[in-house]
């Protein structure tokens, strides 16, 4: 299949195409040769470029609009292809923030009959570049409370589950099945950190109980532990 992956560079973009098969052809897009690769014709295209930043989308509702509805208006009514997929969040379920309401929008653009929207939960993983855990562990101030509870699962398990299941329809939640707060983390990993903000829970009731427990995020934080130690020594 020819695949197309809008944001091939980003965190979500960036496991998939690592997660591609190799029969496949893979058409990575980004800002560079978005107009280029308009014209041509996909069996897959794969929506990953979305904002991901919340505060940003809070502070600047109308630019997240665009880049969220917008793009994904632009990516559902002007390009050609048979199967289309949403990159998506588990926020849309509550729709309290300027962030997680633009991404419901989107959704709403989207045709079931020959599309899947698939909403992540809390992501870590290879190029974790931002939120709560990445604040952690680089020793940045963290904007909510250390008791806040996530869903973590890991972005090669999500890009592993969307490309063997790429022929679905419909919509679909990936996130752990439990929680883990990052107090638990800072317990198990002994690290500190400075918080500020009130105590939120990131989980959804949507996530079949064969998904991963967010307690293996353990392991990818003893991993960086473990060569950051290396690579001091």
């Amino acid at each position: 299949m020819r695949i197309g992956i809008i944001g091939a560079n980003g965190f979500v973009g960036s496991a998939l195409c690592r997660n591609i098969h190799q029969n496949d052809e893979i058409i990575k897009i980004n800002k560079s040769n978005y107009d280029d690769k308009k014209s041509k014709t996909y069996d897959v295209l794969i929506n990953s470029a979305m904002p991901s930043a919340k505060y940003w989308a809070n502070t600047n509702p109308y630019e997240d609009f665009e880049k969220t509805v917008g793009l994904t208006a632009d990516l559902t009514y002007n390009w050609k292809y048979e199967k289309f997929i949403q990159i998506s969040t588990i926020s849309v379920e509550n729709l309290d923030t300027v962030y997680s309401i633009n991404k419901k929008a989107a959704e709403t653009i989207i045709n079931f009959k020959n599309s899947l929207i698939v909403r992540l939960g809390t992501l870590y993983g290879n190029g974790l570049k931002k939120g709560p855990l990445f604040d952690l562990l680089n020793e940045n101030k963290i904007y909510t409370d250390k008791k806040s509870q996530f869903d973590f699962i890991d972005v090669d398990y999500c890009a592993k589950w969307i490309i063997e299941n790429i022929n679905k329809n419909g919509l679909v939640t990936l996130g752990a099945k439990d929680t883990t707060s990052l107090e638990e983390i800072m317990k198990r990993v002994n690290i500190k950190g400075e918080f500020e903000g009130s105590i939120n829970e990131i989980f959804s009731k949507n996530v079949k109980n064969d998904m991963p427990s967010s307690k293996e995020v353990f392991s990818f934080i003893e991993n960086i532990q473990k060569l950051d130690h290396e690579g001091k020594t």
